[in-house]
């Protein structure tokens, strides 16, 4: 059966430095591959010009309640 949701992740300037840092950090690992897979696939995403802030929302995503990896 399974659920649907929005997922939305928002970054500061600094979270996104972070976030780029540990992607490269893990190369070309089947994580980070599956890591820049489901940030690409974002719905929406944008950059705030001013803070250097990010948002990424994915709409719809299905999960199910007894998956212990979400």
């Amino acid at each position: 059966m399974g659920y649907y949701s929005d997922v939305c992740i928002m970054l500061t300037k600094q979270g996104r430095e972070i976030m780029k840092e540990r992607l490269r950090e893990l190369g070309r690992s089947a994580t980070a591959k599956e890591v820049r897979r489901f940030i690409s696939s974002a719905d929406l995403h944008r950059v705030d010009s001013g803070t250097g802030g990010e948002i990424f929302l994915w709409k719809n995503v299905k999960w199910y309640e007894d998956r212990e990896d979400f």
